[in-house]
């Protein structure tokens, strides 16, 4: 749906970047049962940081081995966009203008009625019908020189790649996935990372709301293991006194968030009827427990429920890169 830069098949890889770790699903089409394949590999320091390419030698080469090692050479691959270059607008769509010349027309308002603090954006717009009958849209953008930077390692390390995505769609796809009753309600998902979080409210289908934040807490304060079956296993070696701290101010934060969507967004007539929490952090549970006793809202910690067979459980890190592997490609 978003960012479809590139065509393709329905066979095809995911690949979820972080600064620290690349997780990926090979799936043979887009429902759980077709899953093929998990794995993830720790990302040296220095490569990616945001969620940015800062060493374009030291990716392609990371890409190179891993593309080896995990024998995926040759494979359509899909990706996400960094998080921190995501823009998301509301805009409306003029009467006159017919379907078919929507991306057109608003390519022509750049720097005009639409503005980013990016130079060339590529976006998608996802079309709705608003009050009155009126078309309205959700407009994603991202700078064009991210996504074209990784398109061409994927490129030539010797994968295709077919479709740059949005997380939080990715996570709503999958969470929609198994919990279809939900469409109606407004659903909060805080997605905690080692050292990022997203935020994204959801209301019938549409993001409401995204944001993406860094936590007061850098890779320095982490260290990884192997377990015995081969999953990466992180232990927090910095100050937890600090980070517990910050956790709490990040429940006066994400409650701050849930009035401005109500009062400020929603004039009182709307609010949020679940928490929805995710991530790789190994202080998942602890994190939800504190979001728990303050906020007056459902909370959910969002598994990995997948009907497939596998010698062990799927760990819940994994939900962003499935929520990838579901998008349809044309």
């Amino acid at each position: 749906m978003v960012l479809s830069l590139f065509q393709g098949n329905k066979k095809s890889i995911s690949i979820v970047l972080h600064d620290y770790v690349v997780r990926m699903v090979e799936m043979q089409g887009t429902d759980f049962s077709s899953v093929k394949r998990i794995s993830e590999k720790y990302i040296p320091a220095g490569i990616i940081q945001d969620g940015k390419m800062v060493d374009e030698i030291g990716f392609f080469e990371f890409m190179q081995q891993l593309v080896t090692e995990w024998n995926i050479k040759g494979k359509t691959v899909k990706f996400y966009v960094p998080d921190s270059t995501v823009i998301l607008k509301k805009v409306d769509i003029p009467p006159n203008v017919p379907e078919d010349e929507i991306l057109g027309h608003f390519l022509m308002e750049i720097g005009q009625s639409l503005h980013f603090p990016f130079q060339n954006p590529v976006f998608d717009i996802h079309l709705y019908d608003g009050e009155e009958n009126k078309r309205k849209g959700l407009l994603f953008a991202a700078p064009e020189d991210e996504l074209v930077k990784f398109a061409e390692i994927f490129e030539g390390v010797g994968l295709q790649p077919i479709a740059a995505d949005v997380s939080p769609l990715g996570v709503y796809r999958f969470y929609h996935q198994l919990y279809p009753a939900m469409v109606e309600k407004s659903v909060m998902f805080l997605e905690f990372n080692l050292t990022k979080m997203n935020i994204a409210i959801f209301s019938n289908h549409l993001p409401e709301f995204i944001r993406h934040q860094s936590l007061n807490v850098s890779e320095k304060d982490w260290s990884f293991a192997l377990d015995n079956v081969d999953e990466m296993k992180w232990t927090f070696v910095g100050n937890e006194e600090q980070l517990w701290t910050d956790i709490q101010d990040l429940v006066a934060d994400i409650e701050r968030i849930m009035n401005f969507y109500r009062y400020s967004m929603h004039k009182g007539e709307k609010s949020i009827s679940q928490l929805v929490v995710l991530g790789d952090h190994p202080y998942l549970d602890e994190i939800a427990s504190r979001f728990n006793t303050t906020l007056d809202v459902p909370l959910k910690v969002l598994d990995a429920k997948i009907p497939v067979e596998w010698t062990h459980r799927i760990d819940r890190k994994y939900i962003p890169v499935f929520g990838l592997s579901l998008k349809e490609v044309e």
